[in-house]
């Protein structure tokens, strides 16, 4: 269904998607175990059976013919369609003779009735007017998107197997609809109101994004072990939660945390804190599963603690640099060197990098 967050991050950049490819990607991730497999790349999803799907409309002369008087009507994806007030945005899949899979991202849909006692496994209201999930009550969702909708109250799906769910930049506060749940794995709260995270105590979190939330206390997530922690544009300011976690990638972007000492070797492969206020580096020195690293527009002006270091890509600001520069002119695992990370400039290899250096291009400041 986002982060676009529908979203899947991708492992060779590990840094945050555009939005628009993680709603595709995470609608992709949301059907594996279905006939159909989102901060942001499309690459293709997998169903179960390792074959790559997408969403896409049953036409009518696909559904079962009623071949018995007695036997119920199965309505068509076309009058299940007009029954929502949906445009030709809305598709759906089947599985078997029941719809289990409605993706009603940007199709007009007016309301949600017609749904009520469906068996649907995933639901995509991204980017719709739907305010009311009462008729949801009761139903197994287990993947669902919200986002850039005004949908606040989650209640009805309080009790759903919830395992991916994409809230970004809607207008979700309250997370008690989640208490107890044991299956959630993934969930996305970019640009959403939630300040207050305790009721994620019982889920076996792999993915949480949190940028752009008002939350403070992360002490819920003490001792879990997360592929993925986005923290950009909060307002932590310490890293002692973190201190106890086993994280693979780590974003905190335009934060007020100033000392990394917090970040332990815990298998951390990618860490973020571009525009934050970090200073020194000297946490990270021997961290060896780290690969990649984006200090640029920080108070970093020492680089000597990354010299034992096996990083692959480097996002820094070479002008603000007076110390350590060497530490990384002979650090050979080196691919990619790059002074910014706006996605318009090219990344450059070692050895463009050091050229444009040595002619002066990035000159210390005084």
């Amino acid at each position: 269904m986002a982060k676009q967050h529908f979203y899947c991050s991708t492992p060779t950049q590990n840094f945050p998607l555009p939005e628009t490819q993680r709603l595709t990607l995470l609608l992709g991730c949301l059907t594996l175990s279905f006939t159909i497999s989102g901060c942001s790349e499309n690459p293709p999803s997998e169903s179960s059976d390792g074959s790559a799907s997408t969403f896409t409309a049953v036409k009518p002369e696909e559904q079962p013919s009623n071949a018995e008087d007695d036997t119920p009507k199965m309505l068509s994806a076309d009058e299940l369609r007009t029954q929502l007030g949906a445009n030709e945005n809305a598709h759906f899949e089947k599985t078997g003779r029941n719809f289990t899979v409605a993706d009603l991202g940007n199709s007009g849909v007016t309301t949600l009735e017609p749904l009520r006692g469906l068996p649907l496994k995933v639901l995509n209201l991204s980017q719709t007017r739907v305010t009311d999930l009462s008729p949801l009550e009761g139903m197994k969702i287990e993947r669902m998107g919200i986002s850039e909708t005004d949908i606040s109250d989650m209640s009805p799906l309080t009790g759903a197997p919830l395992e991916h769910l994409d809230a970004t930049r809607s207008e979700l506060e309250d997370l008690s609809f989640l208490e107890g749940n044991t299956k959630l794995t993934h969930l996305y709260l970019e640009g959403a109101k939630v300040g207050d995270i305790s009721p994620l105590k019982s889920c076996p979190l792999k993915v949480l994004w949190l940028n752009g939330c008002p939350v403070e206390d992360l002490s819920i997530l003490t001792g879990k072990q997360l592929d993925e922690l986005n923290l950009c544009d909060t307002p932590i300011e310490d890293l002692k939660t973190v201190q106890s976690m086993r994280l693979g990638t780590l974003w905190m972007r335009n934060t007020n945390v100033k000392d990394l000492t917090g970040i332990s070797d815990h298998g951390l492969v990618s860490l973020d804190v571009e525009g934050s206020s970090v200073n020194n580096l000297n946490a990270l020195s021997g961290m060896n599963t780290l690969k990649r690293l984006n200090i640029s527009r920080t108070q970093v002006t020492d680089l000597s603690p990354l010299a034992d270091l096996q990083l692959e890509r480097l996002i820094f600001t070479p002008n603000l640099i007076k110390t350590g520069i060497e530490a990384i002119r002979n650090m050979r695992s080196l691919q990619q060197i790059d002074t910014s990370f706006d996605g318009v400039a090219q990344p450059m290899t070692p050895s463009e990098f050091w050229e444009r250096y040595d002619a002066g291009e990035f000159k210390a400041e005084s």
